[in-house]
């Protein structure tokens, strides 16, 4: 007997003893049987088609919702690599501008120690040159006067 013949035989729930078989023989021979096997049988098959179809959809669910978190990260990358550009560029035209008051700084306050420092020296001895002219002129100066070189 065939393994489904227990539930068209009527013993639903426990499989005929070896010496059942005829009844469901009988009944196998009637048409109700073979109508009920082959409502079973589209019933399976209308069964695996549906599960194919979910089993598509689903898949065809899943790589949508793939394709869009793909997509969520690539712009929140897009979005957060900006962002640190920006702060980038600031913190470095900041630092560069920082670094650049700083120099300018250091560069006057050393000009100013270096005239501080040497004010007095440079004064005196401007002075002492301007002071130190020979009143009397020399040879030479004065053969060029009678010569006319001059």
């Amino acid at each position: 007997p065939a393994p489904w013949s227990h539930i068209v035989s009527g013993h639903v729930g426990r499989k005929p003893e070896a010496g059942a078989g005829a009844p469901a023989r009988a009944m196998a021979a009637s048409p109700r049987p073979q109508l009920l096997i082959q409502q079973l049988l589209l019933a399976e098959t209308e069964a695996e088609a549906m599960l194919a179809d979910v089993k598509r959809t689903r898949a065809a669910r899943m790589r949508e919702a793939r394709h869009k978190a793909e997509r969520e990260v690539d712009a929140f990358r897009a979005e957060q690599d900006d962002a640190f550009r920006r702060a980038a560029r600031g913190k470095e035209e900041s630092h560069s501008s920082a670094e650049l008051e700083r120099a300018t700084a250091e560069a006057v306050d050393s000009a100013r120690r270096d005239y501080e420092r040497n004010r007095d020296r440079t004064v005196a001895y401007v002075v002492g040159k301007v002071l130190d002219v020979p009143t009397e002129l020399s040879a030479t100066q004065r053969q060029a006067l009678r010569t006319g070189a001059v």
